[in-house]
């Protein structure tokens, strides 16, 4: 139907083939064309008439359309297999397609663009002058992403070179260090190319450690090293990666004791936390040196960050790649200042960024001694400044930050009530050793995450037969259940489910394990008439200690749906 948004009165629906604009805005009413059907559409759990689309998310996005010009002299323009598509993308589901034109601009074929690259939620995209797409990739969460990116895609006609991965299974440890390499998803698009490996250390002599696809190599040598993979393909195409490797140097292990993964925490009241700190090198912890950061993050899947804490700042990667820590150390003064020295010089000085950025590229004398600071012109004014910011933090303190090995903190509950009602806690310790001259420091850190006494229907970890959505749980049959996973039950003796009934009512149950498991309590819930009007249902449960999958369970035999509406569940 039609809304009057001056009335808020419902009209009949308008004649699809001659819709009309009947707007205040305009002075007379306006015949609008025809309305068409969709061009593609797609459904959250696949669609029939469009299955390659397959399910998820739904944030369609139209790009260009490709018109290729055989006049137009370019190595990297688009073939004309592309000719006259249109480019579509998917910020959810992290896909490109192609959908072929006819000269009628008809649909003819949707086709997976570059099904073998993973694209990292596109946002929007244009063809260059040379024929080439240009990409922005908005990265992985909403909001700031340090992966997001620009990128050109190219065609290259020919032989492609093949694509170089690499890892160990550790990247740092006391001398003699055994590793063990891998290649494991490099790969050659070619089909029938077979691929040659070399493996080489560097700085060295350019030898060839290994041509085996997964070697195990023994470095002995003290130091920051980088093992470097080369895959060539039959035609001298290749690729190379490389990886940084710290030799007598382990890093720390941290472990948050208390609170544990899991726990429950309330908003205003204290937390208190205890962190242990182990480190084969250090002969004794600074607990000055432990921070534990805490955020406050919307309980959704995806929606939260792997760390919190500055030690993984890529000005610390570029460190490390680079002869930082062969003068310097995070506490120890060596050929020049340490690097918390040189945090609490500059602390609160302006334009020190920037000019500290600038000797670390063009050198310094005279700074802090006679002994003069080499440039390092291979570095960017960019990447520089990213070091600067590293060094600099480590003297910084922000208000999620707290140092030491135990401490208590207090969360204030956001202004948001639908936040504060979604929300999970992240807390996280992490220490920075002494590092183990000339090894760089390294860091160690353990992430917990720490859920509210009240738990929405959407934030459990998995369902069956019902429907979730922002505001409750809906269609709520005979054998439906939600699962809240490591629930810690220790000292709960009651659950509160907050629900709503113009339905048949039923039994919820409470059970351990799985939908059969133990069961620690049940209630039967009556109809109260509504499905909008929520009121408070007690669940008295058995004395349970431990951490467990909790099963909320509904039972009514005989109904399909329509048994009650659950908005949340309250653990006291």
């Amino acid at each position: 139907p039609m809304r009057d948004f001056n009335t808020s009165d419902l009209h009949p629906p308008q004649n699809p083939q001659a819709p009309v604009n009947q707007s205040s805005f305009v002075e007379n009413p306006i015949t609008l064309p025809p309305a068409k059907p969709a061009f593609i559409w797609y459904r959250t759990r696949g669609t029939p008439e469009f299955s390659i689309l397959r399910g998820g998310g739904r944030t369609a996005c139209a790009g260009p359309v490709f018109h290729y010009n055989s006049k137009l002299k370019s190595e990297t323009k688009l073939p004309k297999h592309f000719d006259n598509c249109l480019f579509i993308y998917e910020w959810t589901r992290n896909w490109v397609f192609t959908a072929r034109l006819d000269k009628n601009e008809e649909l003819v074929d949707l086709e997976p663009f570059m099904p073998d690259h993973s694209f990292i939620r596109p946002i929007d995209m244009e063809f260059g002058p040379d024929g080439a797409l240009y990409l922005i990739e908005y990265g992985t969460t909403w909001g700031k992403n340090e992966n997001a990116k620009l990128v050109r895609i190219d065609y290259i006609r020919g032989n492609r070179p093949p694509v170089a991965k690499i890892s160990a299974d550790q990247t740092a440890g006391k001398a003699p260090l055994t590793i063990k390499l891998s290649s494991e998803g490099s790969m050659d698009p070619d089909d029938g190319d077979s691929l040659t490996y070399e493996w080489r250390k560097l700085p060295g002599d350019g030898s060839i450690l290994s041509k085996e696809a997964n070697p195990t190599l023994t470095l002995q040598d003290f130091g920051n090293v980088q093992i470097s993979l080369t895959i060539l393909d039959r035609n001298g195409a290749m690729d190379v990666k490389t990886i940084p490797i710290s030799v007598g140097n382990g890093p720390p292990t941290v472990k948050i004791i208390s609170p544990q993964d899991g726990d429950f925490f309330e908003f205003g009241k204290p937390i208190e936390w205890l962190v242990e700190v182990s480190d084969e090198e250090d002969a004794s912890i600074n607990p000055k040196r432990i921070k534990v950061a805490h955020q406050v993050v919307s309980a959704q899947s995806n929606n939260q960050p792997s760390n919190l804490l500055i030690e993984t700042h890529p000005g610390l990667s570029s460190m490390k790649a680079s002869d930082c820590f062969n003068c310097h150390s995070v506490e120890q003064q060596l050929v020049g200042p340490s690097f918390s020295a040189i945090s609490l010089k500059y602390e609160g000085v302006k334009k020190a960024r920037n000019e500290a950025a600038q000797r670390i590229v063009n050198g310094s004398s005279g700074v802090w001694g006679q002994i003069p600071m080499m440039p390092h012109p291979q570095h960017s004014i960019k990447v520089a400044r990213e070091m600067v910011d590293w060094i600099f933090a480590l003297g910084q303190e922000e208000d999620t930050v707290q140092r030491g090995n135990s401490g208590t903190l207090i969360v204030h509950k956001p202004s948001d009530a639908k936040k504060a009602n979604r929300s999970l806690l992240l807390l996280e310790a992490s220490y920075v050793d002494s590092g183990a001259l000339p090894v760089a420091p390294l860091s160690g850190s353990q992430l917990i995450q720490l859920r509210t006494r009240d738990l929405p229907g959407i934030v459990a970890d998995s369902h069956q037969g019902l429907k979730l959505s922002e505001k409750e749980v809906g269609h709520i049959g005979h054998g439906s259940y939600l699962c809240y996973q490591g629930i810690n039950l220790t000292d709960i003796r009651q659950i509160i489910a907050y629900v709503a009934s113009a339905g048949t009512g039923g039994e919820i149950q409470l059970r351990l394990g799985s939908m059969d498991g133990q069961l620690i309590g049940k209630v039967e819930v009556t109809p109260n008439g509504s499905w909008s009007e929520y009121f408070d249902q007690p669940i008295n449960i058995s004395p349970t200690s431990g951490r467990h999958d909790l099963y909320v369970c509904f039972d009514k035999p005989g109904v399909r749906s329509g048994m009650m509406n659950l908005a949340s569940l309250s653990f006291r």
